[in-house]
Order: C-alpha cells, then structure tokens, then sequence
C-alpha cells in the first residue's frame, strides 16, 4: 500500500517527526510504500494534491492536544476522498482515543506505541479489530502487547530527511538531530502526562544501540549535535555509563545535548564528568519549583539545585532550567520565591512555563477543584513573561544569545518565531511527540 505520513506544524521551530520515523522501518518490511510529509515545509494545498494525485491509500499524522484545530480541517477533506483512509497517533490519541477522532475527523486513532500497531492496521481487513486501534464502530480502548523498545528497529532517517530539521533550535553545535534512547519514567509525578502514556514505566534501548544510531547520524548524515528527547534520561545511571563508555571506546567525537527529562536529585560529579567525557556539552535540568534551603515541598531546594548546576559547569556544560510557575498548591508568595531564587543560579538557559492541566496527567480535568490556593493562569502567564525579560535583560543573557545569533544566521527565522510564541504563550508550547 502507499502511506503517506504527515507531520502537522508543532510550534515555530521544524520539530523532528520522530513517532513517525518509528513507524517507517516496520512498514517497509511488509512492503509498504511511504513517503512523508510536514506542513512547516510544505501547504495544506500541497498535501491534497498529493493525495488525489499520487494513489495515496493510508494517511497518517502524530497530533498533540493543542494542535488538533488546526488538523481537523485538511483531515475532514481527506474523508471525502474515495479509497483514502486516515489515522492518528501520539500523546492526545493515546490518552483519549475518542476525543482525537472527534476533534480531528480522523477514522483510526491509535493508543499507545504506533510502531506496530500501524503496520497491522494497514494490513488488516478489518482495522479498528486491531489491538491498538480505536475508532467509531469499535470504540472499546484495548492496549497493544508490550514490545521493549530495544526489540524495535531504529527510526527511518530518510522519509524526513534530517538536514530539514538541523538549524532551529539554540544548538552547541550545527546541524544537530533529535533522538530518544529510552521512553518512560518510573516516578508518577502529578503534573505530568508520562504515566499516562507510558504505563509499561521505563523502557530504555541498550548502549550498542544508542551508541549504533548516533554513529549512523555523524557518518551517513553530518550530524554534529545530538538532543537526546528521552522522558528520564538518567533513570539508570549504570546504562548512562555505559553509553558514555561504548561512545569513548569508538572515539566518536559529536556533541550531545539532554534538552529535557533531567531531574536535579539524579546527578551527581561522578556521573556529570562522565557524561562530560564522553561528549555531553549541555545539560537542562527539570527543575519545575524552587523552595529555600531546608524546604523540600514541592520541586527542589535551592541548594540542591545550586550543586546540581556546579557540578555540571565544572564538568565543562552549557546548563538551563525548566520551571513551572502557578503549580497547583504553590500560592502567589512561594511562586515569587522561586522565580526570585532561579534568577540566580546564573543559568546559560532558562524557560518558565504557566502550568496548565496536561492531558493525562493527575490534574486533568480538575478546573476549579484544584487547591483554590495556586494562583490563577492569566496570573502564571504573567509571571512567566516578566521571568523571561528578566533572564534576557541579564547582560550576560542577553549577550549569549546576541552572540549564537550572529554565529548561527541560520537559526534566525525559528529563533524569531520562537520569541514570537514565547511571549503570547507567556512560556515554551508543550511537545510531546516521541512514540
């Protein structure tokens, strides 16, 4: 059969479709046809006449929560047309199957890995009876087998082509690519959709494997930078010393970058010299809240997090922060505290997000029976925006990122539009579009 898979426009900056490179692998073992396609490239118009010209028989695309308005009009056209079938996979199809087909006109939703469970789709005669796959005759929600990810082939690199995808973000080193080595977590935290969308917990892929693919990266497509995507990284820090080892031992010399998923309370000098070792030049902790010293509560002490940082700027790292502000329970005064104290931990980058009810996660839904303590989301909004401008207009801030402009003329149009988005946003979009 002849699939065409769409990415759907995620945020201002191209966003590797990596779901959808997973899927590619299996799909060509039985023979399929694929080709790709990604709406920040290319126009709703090109994906049409693509479709009506070129026998397309299965279309799919991976949709979050808040890109799904804009799916649903060219995703309702596709039904029109006679002989094509649609699909949709990733986070908001996983965590509510129904919801997506309403909100996107698609036919199939798929829950759970797509990795699999599409090939058989595909190839069934009857495909909403596949494990897996959720639509309006079979709307009973059954999860496909448990498949470890290191039994999974790695993903395609050719139907997107990386070098698309290689200068947007504010990388160490360019062109730079996106990768996961393992998906899920073992932690629950409320705040967070993983759970939800990873219920088999922490499912990494070895070192020969993760070492097999950023090789492949540098040799076959120019890869200077790699931003590991993983939800906890470090989750098992005897696998991260083996990775780090694997990479010494072929002597491949290529940055990389863990963008996300790091928590403060899992690193340490040893392991942070290691990783540093071995290549990793950036590191951005997870820190979601910060309290003063000698009080835990919710996120991290502001000590912890000041030896966090040290460790990973003498091993030799460029270090950010994430964080979260109007965290249910967290009222105006200690919200203010943190955004105070994560202004000096003198952060290479750093970005405040209002928190907001994530599908899946254990305040979904909640509205207003949330803790009436948290302030208020305009509010959050508000604090985000004025944390930024303070990071930026930080000399030492603002002259970074002066200077990678310069030196990345490249990155201009998307580091624009990502400023852009920022500051509607009052914080960075959610993405969530590893399979």
């Amino acid at each position: 059969m002849r699939i065409l898979l769409v990415q759907p426009k995620v945020s201002a900056e191209p966003a590797y479709p990596l779901a959808l490179a997973a899927i590619v692998p299996l799909l060509a073992a039985e023979g399929h046809e694929v080709a790709g396609l990604d709406l920040v490239f290319d126009s709703e118009d090109d994906l049409m006449e693509r479709v009506r010209s070129g026998g397309v028989e299965w279309v799919g695309a991976t949709v979050l929560h808040h890109n799904t308005d804009d799916v649903m009009p060219w995703m309702r056209a596709l039904r029109t047309l006679k002989g094509v079938r649609t699909f949709i996979a990733g986070a908001l199809p996983t965590i509510d199957p129904l919801g997506a087909l309403a909100r996107t006109g698609a036919d199939f939703a798929i829950v759970g890995p797509p990795e699999l469970t599409v090939p058989r789709m595909v190839g069934a005669p009857d495909p909403g009876t596949v494990p897996g796959v959720v639509n309006e005759r079979n709307p009973s929600i059954e999860w496909p087998k448990h498949i470890p990810l290191d039994a999974l082939p790695l993903p395609d690199r050719t139907v997107f082509p990386v070098d698309q995808y290689s200068y947007a973000m504010r990388s160490t080193a360019l062109p730079y690519a996106q990768v996961y080595t393992s998906r899920g977590c073992y932690r629950s935290c409320s705040y967070c959709p993983v759970p939800a969308l990873r219920p088999d917990r922490f499912d990494p892929r070895t070192p020969t494997q993760v070492v097999d693919e950023w090789e492949d990266l540098v040799v076959n497509h120019g890869v200077n930078s790699i931003h590991v995507e993983d939800d906890s990284f470090l989750a098992d820090k005897h696998r991260v010393h083996a990775i780090c080892t694997e990479l010494i031992r072929r002597n491949l010399r290529v940055n990389w970058e863990l963008v996300n998923g790091i928590r403060v309370d899992q690193v340490d000098r040893l392991i942070l010299n290691r990783m540093a070792e071995a290549g990793c030049k950036r590191i951005v902790y997870s820190v979601e809240h910060l309290n003063p010293p000698a009080y835990p509560g919710i996120g991290h002490t502001i000590t912890a997090t000041q030896s966090a940082v040290e460790w990973a700027r003498n091993a030799g790292m460029r270090v950010g922060g994430y964080f979260i502000v109007g965290m249910p329970g967290i009222g105006l005064p200690q919200t203010l505290i943190s955004v105070r104290l994560s202004l000096t931990l003198g952060l290479d980058d750093a970005n405040w997000v209002p928190f907001y009810e994530t599908p899946g996660s254990g305040y979904a839904g909640a509205g207003t029976t949330i803790d009436t303590a948290a302030i208020s989301r305009s509010a959050a909004i508000r604090i985000a925006k004025a944390a930024h401008l303070a990071f930026f207009s930080q000399p030492a801030s603002f002259g970074r990122l002066a200077s990678e402009m310069v030196a990345t003329p490249a990155t201009l149009p998307a580091m624009v539009g990502k400023a852009v988005e920022l500051l509607r946003a009052g914080g960075p979009v959610p993405m969530r579009d590893t399979p």
